[in-house]
């Protein structure tokens, strides 16, 4: 969503593929976004199916690809892991063998930093991975497919995600969750979490979009992998306690309701160094500021929530 509110805003025509179970609203919002800027094209495709997405890329015939697509769960269930399978996996692979052919300039495939485990931190590109779940697994063997079609001459660079957060967030993750019980001051949703100590690297959405689209722009970062994200490590309770400042509201936690995850490190760090040079970019949105803004736009839904019950 962020991604192709930026592009549109810079007056692209950008082409997305999504599933007709797609949230409709979330699309329209996009559509209308579009008017007096760029172009906005759907195309019903579902990545598992290749003859609708190579129907789609023909019809869009296009310069720069941005794979964002994927399941994001890292529980360790068979049913995860089969799902992840399908929609990262076989999807990267269906995706770049449906655009074989055209010429493309760039794509940029959006990995993540689950991909590391339990490695020594800071987290660095030339570490060879471990990934410490299905999804992390998943996210791996989709860059390995990246790395084979690369070796065929097609414009790959890979971007290793930390934990990102910002408007249009959705889905059942303990941020989303703080997010909206702070903008409803909620004090009956209480968000289960393991310890307070855990560290992880959270950066805001804009920043993580100006990554993938620095990428996108330079020659210099094909075939290449890099981390995106702010660059610094902070323990989940610091941001429950700046978040809860930010919200004047002081949100309900159950801290030690959800077992310690001993499969991927305690602390995270990521070393960006390798973006800043290679894609001249830096992180420019801190912790506080990143929060404040989305907690804003929470707030604004919650609003809008409130307005259409009174009606």
């Amino acid at each position: 969503m962020n991604l192709v509110r930026e592009l549109l805003n810079q007056g692209a025509s950008v082409h997305a593929l999504k599933r007709k179970s797609s949230d409709a609203k979330r699309i329209h919002d996009l559509a209308g976004f579009a008017q007096g800027r760029g172009a906005l094209t759907l195309h019903d495709a579902d990545l598992g199916d290749f003859s609708s997405v190579r129907a789609a890329v023909e019809a869009a015939r296009p310069e720069i690809v941005y794979h964002l697509a994927a399941r994001a769960d890292t529980s360790l269930s068979m049913e995860n892991a089969l799902a992840c399978i399908q929609e990262n996996v076989s999807a990267t692979y269906i995706l770049l063998e449906a655009l074989k052919g055209m010429k493309i300039r760039s794509f940029v495939f959006a990995s993540s930093t689950e991909v590391y485990g339990r490695l020594p931190v800071p987290f660095r590109e030339s570490q060879k991975v471990q990934p410490p779940s299905p999804y992390g697994l998943s996210k791996a063997a989709a860059e390995e497919i990246c790395g084979y079609f690369a070796r065929s001459g097609v414009p790959v660079s890979i971007a290793r995600i930390a934990v990102c957060y910002g408007p249009y967030m959705k889905g059942p993750r303990f941020m989303t969750h703080l997010f909206k019980a702070c903008a409803a001051r909620d004090s009956n949703t209480a968000p289960k979490l393991a310890s307070k100590g855990q560290t992880r690297d959270f950066v805001y959405v804009d920043d993580i979009v100006h990554g993938l689209i620095a990428a996108s722009k330079r020659k210099d970062a094909h075939g290449e992998i890099f981390n995106l994200g702010l660059g610094k490590s902070e323990t989940v309770q610091t941001l429950v306690k700046i978040l809860g400042s930010a919200a004047q509201f002081n949100p309900k936690v159950e801290w030690g309701a959800l077992p310690e995850p001993h499969h991927v490190n305690k602390v995270w760090k990521i070393d960006v160094s390798k973006a800043k040079k290679l894609l001249k970019w830096k992180p420019k949105v801190g912790l506080e500021e990143g929060l404040k803004k989305t907690l804003d736009y929470f707030r604004g839904l919650e609003g809008s929530r409130e307005n259409r019950t009174q009606e």
